[in-house]
């Protein structure tokens, strides 16, 4: 099972692999080796984790959606033959895919309910992630969902436009403008004085 105590870490730069060490790792994964995989599950769990915490706002959610990306990963790497430079972007589309799925699971649940989630309160040492992207969670929280997508993954995670460009399947061009949209609705959020 994940375990967000043990896995995520402030330093991340202690499991950091450089770009050729990713794509050798992505290689040597798609060969077979575990050890590689486990390395690559190593520098991306973080990211990961945090770009699905601050989605689902629920540490034992985001913790499930998490393994279940890399189970995911794990038994669908030799997709990734040929485009180990894509790899990053690959492993947050799954995450991206696995959220979505995670909220119509929710959604479906609570109509059979009818009531909403208890929900749970997010533990003291994932509290740091949350305090830290407050203020920018609840400026976009109310943005529909591609802004905010698109918006965690820039300014949050600080991915670069093409990178953003194959999580969210749209071309760079298209991202530009979708970019310019997200950013006039939060100012216009601002101005009205409802972040």
């Amino acid at each position: 099972m994940f375990d967000s105590r043990n896995t995520y870490n402030h330093d991340e730069d202690r499991t950091a692999l450089s770009a050729e060490e990713v794509r050798a790792a992505v290689r040597q994964s798609i060969d077979g080796s575990t050890t590689a995989f486990g390395n690559l599950y190593r520098h991306f769990v973080a990211r990961i984790y945090r770009y699905v915490l601050l989605q689902t706002r629920n540490r034992m959610n985001a913790e499930d959606i998490t393994e279940d990306v890399f189970v995911k990963a794990f038994q669908s790497i030799q997709k990734c033959r040929g485009r180990e430079d894509t790899f990053s972007a690959w492993l947050y589309r799954i995450a991206h895919n696995a959220t979505i799925d995670h909220f119509r699971a929710e959604k479906r649940q609570q109509t059979l309910n009818r009531s909403l989630p208890t929900g749970e309160p997010v533990a003291r040492e994932d509290s740091d992630i949350l305090l830290d992207y407050n203020d920018t969670l609840r400026a976009i929280s109310d943005l529909p969902p591609h802004y905010r997508q698109l918006l965690l993954l820039k300014f949050v995670d600080g991915m670069d436009n093409a990178e953003i460009a194959q999580i969210m399947g749209k071309s760079a061009g298209n991202l530009r403008v979708m970019q310019m949209r997200a950013i006039r609705e939060l100012r216009q959020r601002y101005d009205e004085g409802t972040p």
